[in-house]
């Protein structure tokens, strides 16, 4: 289970840059089905760094990448099952500080739901733009440019599935503070696509669904 931790107890919701201890990203492993666990990695990132995720590369490494503050995922590497991690460092995968998705699919290729070409002029959550799902063929090494779920400002927090069918479905929020626009805030949106529609940038499957709505806040 990938986890974000302090080495000492603090008494904010999160270890931040203004703490005299970085945040340490890792990894708990429970042997006995979830009633104990153990914490592993103490992999230090830059300020603002949490919110890790973990796939398993074909030569048996656990590759680990997490969410920073300084424009781009950082990664980690263990080769024992997530006992020890490599030294944290940054990739070559650009993000403007939110949360992304990674999973592998039944092809074998790796799915990446992330920010792809957003603008770096833009301060804060309006950075959060141009969700895209993106494919690679090469365990991580190069990432296909992909297919744009929602260009809007304010997008972010993806996760999903892909279903038997070949089918990825991918939910995520939508300017959940009403930041961005007063009267249109606080929606949780939904995209289903397959594989192939990644691949050739466009709906080449029919069967493409983007930007529709499954929830949304009432009152604020």
């Amino acid at each position: 289970m990938p986890v974000t931790f302090a080495r000492e107890p603090v008494n904010t919701w999160f270890v931040s840059h203004n703490s005299n201890q970085p945040a340490l990203q890792g990894v708990a492993i429970s042997h006995d089905e979830g009633k104990t666990w153990k914490l592993h990695g103490e992999v230090v990132a830059p300020p603002w760094a949490l919110e890790n995720m973990i796939t398993e590369l074909k030569d048996g490494r656990l590759w680990m990448l997490i969410r920073t503050g300084d424009g781009y995922l950082w990664e980690s590497f263990s080769s024992d099952k997530g006992v020890t991690w490599s030294e944290g460092k940054q990739s070559k995968i650009e993000s403007p500080g939110s949360r992304f998705f990674i999973r592998r699919l039944a092809s074998g290729n790796l799915l990446l739901v992330n920010h792809n070409n957003f603008d770096r002029n833009v301060r804060g959550g309006l950075l959060r733009s141009h969700l895209t799902a993106q494919i690679s063929t090469d365990e991580g090494e190069t990432w296909s440019e992909g297919l744009l779920l929602d260009m809007r400002m304010g997008v972010s927090y993806p996760d999903g599935v892909e279903d038997k069918d070949g089918n990825i479905w991918i939910i995520y929020d939508y300017d959940r503070r009403g930041t961005i626009y007063r009267n249109e805030y606080g929606y949780i949106f939904m995209a289903k696509f397959r594989e192939e529609d990644v691949a050739q940038r466009r709906n080449v499957s029919g069967e493409v669904l983007l930007q529709h709505v499954i929830n949304k806040i009432t009152t604020k």
